[in-house]
């Protein structure tokens, strides 16, 4: 049998209390500063890849062969975030389109955007460009705010609010069919083999 110990009440120095408090404050604004940064370096890329993208800037890396955009965006000496190449092409788009439509369409200044982040910016500009009739500064706003899921989750239903989509009851339920890559695990709605 093991002999407990009681434990004694520990005393907590207020001020080493009020010391890491302080500390602690600081390290979230640097934090939250070195994050801001680069999501506006993300937006900063947005519009050389519009640039590059647009002006086809690409085809005239080497002229012994010809270049496509997805070609430039496997560059390995360009940092484009993903693991595949076709990940990658995909957030190269994604900047592009989230530049487009909030940078030139909206005209929503960097300090707006970059605490938001690139990927719920990117879910917005995808719902504004299939339905132009939405707020711009309602789905900023719901995206500052809202996690990704839920903000993913608010777009799918745009007609229903978050409330109503956690006290849905699910009566109206649909099956549907997907396709898994197990090697690369790509998922898609429709048979890729067809």
């Amino acid at each position: 049998m093991v002999k407990k110990t009681p434990l004694k009440p520990v005393k907590i120095n207020i001020t080493d209390e009020k010391k890491m408090a302080a500390k602690h404050n600081s390290l979230v604004n640097k934090l939250k500063q070195s994050l801001l940064i680069g999501q506006v370096g993300f937006l900063q890329a947005g519009r050389f890849l519009y640039e590059i993208h647009s002006g086809e800037t690409y085809k005239y890396e080497d002229s012994s062969t010809e270049i496509t955009f997805a070609d430039f965006c496997e560059r390995e000496d360009i940092p484009i975030p993903g693991r595949t190449e076709e990940s990658r092409r995909r957030v190269a788009y994604t900047l592009i389109k989230i530049y487009e439509q909030f940078q030139l369409k909206s005209k929503v200044p960097e300090k707006r955007l970059a605490p938001i982040g690139w990927t719920k910016l990117g879910a917005v500009a995808t719902l504004l460009e299939k339905d132009a009739k939405q707020d711009v500064n309602d789905w900023l706003d719901k995206a500052a705010t809202l996690r990704y899921r839920d903000l993913t989750s608010e777009i799918a239903t745009k007609d229903k609010s978050l409330s109503d989509i956690l006290n849905c009851k699910h009566d109206n339920i649909t099956k549907i069919t997907a396709w898994k890559c197990n090697d690369c695990k790509q998922i898609w709605r429709q048979n890729p083999e067809k």
